[in-house]
């Protein structure tokens, strides 16, 4: 059998759960990660220079202490393949009846302690880390400009950047474009022109855009989650960039971002405009190599509460 292995359940090439996977398997030094195709053949370049290998779903009971990373509901009927299983449980919108289900007779991880409390009031035990982070090569840029890097959604609040931009915010929009929300939403308020396109994977390209940011606008909201981190929060400190949230983020329950401390919250275009001008803000929150290793002793060690 293989030990501990990194499995990821899922059809989304950007967003959290990539950068997750991509930081875990540099923290543990894993090399490579695993995705559930019809085939044991191939494989190609997961995010970074972190690979993935292809493996058939009659292979899974090979693996010891599987850790499966993320899951989409295209996977979600692979998971009674697994046994004795982790599952990362990122955030409350992927907790589908088979995710809960499987949760409850598997180990649990939570990387923000909100989730890691509405699981434990549904019965289900979790072991609360903070993100894993691995400190790259990064770029030394000067600041140019103010930018959004994370999925344009609804759950991004992206709008709400366009109407900024619309007053003269003149923020650069990046990453993955949900077509259903560009269309009811986006298309109408001149996103096209502040729209940068789809960012790479590749590492140096990303923080070429990170090292260049002033600001890191991230309107982020998500119902029964926030106060904590994201990838992309975490890459901005991690670049010296001021973060600029939504306030349904950071108005919760012992939040780690503060508005006027290590952030500024806003939640319509007027105060993201007025946050715009004012002195940078650059939080603090990137996980130490302590932090790190706590989750090379849960996988390695077992070390399980």
């Amino acid at each position: 059998m293989f030990d501990n292995r990194l499995f990821y359940l899922s059809n989304s090439s950007f967003g959290g759960w990539v950068s997750f996977t991509f930081h875990l398997s540099k923290v543990l030094n894993a090399g490579s990660i695993i995705k559930i195709k019809d085939t044991n053949k191939g494989g190609s370049i997961f995010y970074g220079d972190i690979r993935y290998a292809n493996a058939m779903p009659v292979t899974i009971g090979l693996f010891k202490n599987p850790i499966i990373t993320a899951v989409d509901k295209a996977h979600y009927h692979l998971l009674k393949s697994f046994k004795n299983a982790t599952i990362v449980i990122h955030d409350p919108t992927e907790l589908s009846e088979e995710v809960i289900a499987f949760a409850k007779k598997n180990k649990v991880i939570t990387i923000r302690e909100s989730v890691s409390k509405l699981l434990k009031q549904m019965g289900i035990e979790n072991t609360f880390l903070k993100h894993p982070f691995y400190r790259y090569k990064k770029a030394e840029n000067d600041k140019e400009y103010n930018a959004a890097l994370s999925r344009v959604d609804f759950d991004k609040n992206t709008d709400i950047i366009c109407k900024a931009n619309n007053l003269g915010a003149n923020i650069k929009i990046y990453g993955q474009k949900n077509h259903l929300y560009y269309f009811h939403k986006l298309r109408q308020l001149n996103f096209d022109e502040y729209y940068c396109g789809q960012y790479s994977k590749d590492l140096k390209i990303i923080s070429e855009l990170y090292s260049k940011a002033k600001n890191l606008v991230d309107l982020s909201s998500i119902k029964n989650d926030g106060g904590g981190t994201q990838y992309t929060f975490l890459e901005a400190e991690y670049h010296n960039c001021g973060l600029i949230l939504h306030k349904k983020w950071t108005d919760v329950p012992n939040s780690i971002y503060i508005n006027g401390v290590n952030c500024y919250s806003v939640s319509n275009e007027n105060e993201l405009l007025e946050a715009l001008n004012m002195p940078v803000l650059i939080s603090n929150e990137i996980p130490s190599e302590d932090e790190n290793n706590k989750w090379k002793n849960i996988v390695y060690e077992n070390h399980w509460t």
